[in-house]
């Protein structure tokens, strides 16, 4: 039983690492980092156009005067109206933006006198929880897979008693 032990708990602390691998590439690459930026007019900086099919996240580098807006709506604003056509976001900390985006065409937009030095990362949300479940699931595999292999290697073997006739 103790051997057993062993080899379960190896096996399923290598599952672990396999899930958790396999998650953390996943992870990486369905999230997609931008810094490219457009001079629209003037001192008017757009991203380029974020086609969504619904649930996209988008997460901003920055926590002020950058906004989500509407492809149809980007040729009427000025610094005057943006707040009021801009997309909200759902949190703003001092570190950054993040947006949730319906289905439709977007872009960012900021003002500033030159580039702007601005990263937005964006992926699908459907993908982003079903790589976290996976990094997840390798996470708490390791763990029991860890916890198995020690038990193994703790127990003492059994004692063999001897019914022997002298």
């Amino acid at each position: 039983m103790r051997k057993s032990l062993v080899i379960i708990g190896t096996i399923i602390f290598i599952l672990g690492i396999i899930l958790f691998g396999v998650g953390t590439y996943l992870s990486g690459s369905s999230i997609i980092k931008v810094n490219k930026w457009y001079n629209y007019k003037a001192d008017i900086w757009i991203s380029n156009e974020i086609n969504s099919t619904g649930g996209e996240i988008i997460i901003v580098n920055v926590s002020k005067n950058i906004y989500l807006i509407n492809s149809t709506e980007l040729g009427l604003i000025n610094k005057s109206n943006i707040k009021s056509m801009s997309q909200n976001s759902i949190a703003n900390t001092s570190t950054g933006l993040t947006f949730i985006i319906q289905k439709g065409s977007y872009y960012l937009v900021t003002f500033s006198n030159s580039t702007p030095s601005i990263y937005y990362y964006y992926a699908h949300e459907s993908s982003l929880l079903i790589n976290g479940l996976i990094l997840f699931l390798g996470i708490i595999f390791g763990i029991v897979g860890i916890i198995i292999l020690i038990i193994g290697l703790v127990l003492k073997p059994k004692k063999v008693i001897s019914n022997e006739i002298k």
